[in-house]
């Protein structure tokens, strides 16, 4: 199917479900939880004790603030930024096990 302007959306979106999920998952095998009002940021923070890089950090935290802006705002996204964050997605899942 492949990405383009009129998905790219959802790619986005995708991929930072993807992440999280993964985060969670390793927030979970460690004894830890997050919910309600600054759980998606204490997420990425956690990322830190899962070897991401901080450049890393900082795209996952855009990712997040980005991701809201589709959801609550309709803000849309190009398929080259959707491209940049899968590539991103893909390097993150690599580096984790799975």
């Amino acid at each position: 199917m492949g990405v383009d302007d009129e998905n790219a959306n959802d790619y986005v979106e995708y991929c930072y479900n993807i992440i999280m999920f993964l985060v969670r998952a390793k927030m979970l095998q460690q004894g830890y939880a997050s919910s309600g009002q600054g759980a998606h940021e204490a997420e990425v923070a956690f990322a830190r004790n899962m070897g991401f890089g901080e450049s890393e950090l900082q795209l996952l935290d855009q990712l997040r603030y980005f991701r809201n802006g589709i959801l609550y705002y309709g803000k849309r996204f190009d398929e080259g930024y959707a491209k940049k964050i899968v590539e991103f997605t893909e390097k993150v899942c690599s580096k984790q096990k799975i």
